[in-house]
């Protein structure tokens, strides 16, 4: 709990706040070279995504939510945007890609996020000596971490597409973003307080939910084909 804790420092390392800045700031630019044309979505998309992260970081702060579980919901917003938004920017390059492009691209973007934290986490804890357990690394982190990332960001795109039938970009999206980081930051939370009565049953239904979106997948391939 402790180490968790020190992510929020009375004095901030600013250094490391000036790499995320840059990235940011590195990333937008990745965008609006890639995307021309589409300048509207893709800055939409930014928008809604800063307006969130004030909402989630600044509007729990002020409600008094605890520091730990302000932090996931934080991490956890900040994951399943990115990916999203990698994945759906994929989605508005192409004209001839359907909705079905949408989750697939989700989903592959999940598991190669997964597999990059995974690859960051054996390097951190080599150059800091620390040992790894296998079970944690083939269970926890191969198996059930990498669901869980398929699984919310594949759920975002799911529910974004279904919304947009009937409503705005925006409420696609915040509609999204409720359900796929709801499921994430509940999971981290759940671990780390050690709530296994609900960690449990969130592993139980990832695993349908990853059945349910494939078929979903295809479903939705088969109507565009028709």
């Amino acid at each position: 709990m402790g180490q968790i804790k020190l992510y929020f420092m009375d004095n901030p390392d600013w250094k490391s706040l000036g790499l995320f800045i840059s990235y940011c700031l590195a990333f937008v630019l990745f965008l609006t070279l890639f995307m021309k044309g589409r300048y509207t979505k893709v800055l939409q998309t930014i928008f809604i995504g800063a307006l969130f992260f004030i909402a989630i970081s600044y509007g729990g702060y002020l409600l008094g939510i605890d520091v730990l579980i302000l932090y996931y919901l934080v991490s956890a917003y900040a994951e399943e945007y990115l990916k999203y938004s990698s994945g759906n920017n994929l989605f508005f390059k192409e004209e001839g890609h359907n909705l079905r492009d949408l989750i697939f691209f989700c989903i592959l973007i999940g598991l190669g996020f997964s597999m990059a934290e995974n690859l960051l986490y054996l390097g951190y804890s080599f150059v800091n000596h620390e040992q790894v357990s296998l079970v944690n690394m083939t269970l926890g982190r191969g198996l059930i971490s990498t669901l869980l990332h398929i699984v919310s960001t594949g759920l975002i795109a799911f529910l974004a597409i279904k919304i947009q039938k009937k409503r705005s970009f925006a409420a696609a999206l915040i509609g999204g973003l409720i359900g796929g980081v709801g499921i994430h930051s509940l999971y981290n939370i759940s671990l780390a307080y050690h709530m296994s009565y609900i960690t449990i049953p969130i592993i139980i239904v990832c695993f349908f939910l990853l059945s349910y979106l494939l078929y979903q997948s295809d479903i939705l391939y088969e109507n565009t084909e028709r």
